[in-house]
């Protein structure tokens, strides 16, 4: 199958696989837009990727939005391909490319809408996965066009779960994409799902221990149990079983985040 032309935007190590991937298979890409300088992640690696290929490209701005509307009005076969860009497209530009705009979104949507999906999923207790969906005005909610589960474990940390994550969009991207057409017009979320914005992720980033008697104890186990060579403290959920210890660093007083 010969996957549409398509602007990418992308960012990170997601967008660098996924940019790597469509110029080794031969996709048409059209250009690369690049999140602003403040927000770029994997930038050299995009970069010299695009250049390797005389591929070109933009940073995102005004002037960028406003050359993507005059460009899609000379086409009619051109799509959006969002690939963890950190930018909100406005209405204005997802009317001018007429629907033809797609968003991988590291959760199992309607779940997980918003931001630091690898936190909310383990902090909720919801199901991972990725999902490819056309993009609307509003966030992580237009239709579905393909959707992969993705396992969580009780021994895995934010981290291993946000390079699984990672890794799956790509799969899905390189799965999917070259027969986007033929999943339109997706199929509607779900009623329900959850959502989290980034300012959201402070509520979760620090337990008063003075409040919490019972995660006091749990802490202080923790700590006690933090001796190798012996084992660590050892934690059940179900049939399942992991043994865990801590490093702690102590936060001055001063620093971004201490407490006085």
């Amino acid at each position: 199958m010969n996957p549409p032309p398509c602007v990418l935007l992308a960012n990170g190590v997601a967008g660098a696989r996924v940019l790597e991937h469509a110029l080794r298979a031969g996709w048409p890409i059209e250009r690369l837009i690049l999140n602003r300088v403040e927000r770029q992640r994997e930038a050299h690696r995009l970069r010299a990727t695009a250049d390797s290929h005389g591929l070109a490209i933009s940073v995102w701005s005004q002037e960028t939005k406003d050359a993507l509307v005059t460009f899609a009005a000379s086409t009619e076969d051109v799509w959006l391909l969002s690939i963890y860009f950190a930018h909100l497209l406005p209405a204005e530009l997802l009317g001018a490319f007429g629907g033809r705009a797609a968003n991988v979104h590291p959760s199992l949507l309607p779940w997980g809408r918003g931001r630091h999906t690898n936190v909310w999923t383990l902090v909720d207790g919801t199901q991972a996965g990725v999902s490819l969906h056309l993009m609307t005005e509003g966030v992580d909610a237009g239709p579905l066009l393909a959707q992969r589960p993705v396992p969580v474990h009780l021994w895995d940390t934010g981290a291993d779960l946000y390079e699984r994550l990672q890794a799956a969009c790509v799969d899905l991207v390189a799965e999917n994409w070259p027969k986007v057409g033929d999943l339109l017009p997706g199929v509607p979320q779900k009623d329900g799902g959850s959502y989290h914005a980034a300012s959201e992720f402070a509520d979760v980033a620090e337990v008063v221990l003075d409040d919490r008697p019972d995660a006091e104890l749990f802490f202080r186990q923790l700590r006690a149990l933090s001796f190798p060579p012996h084992r660590g403290l050892s934690i059940r959920l179900g049939s399942d079983v992991v043994e865990a210890r801590v490093t702690l660093t102590r936060v001055a007083d001063d620093a971004p985040g201490g407490e006085a």
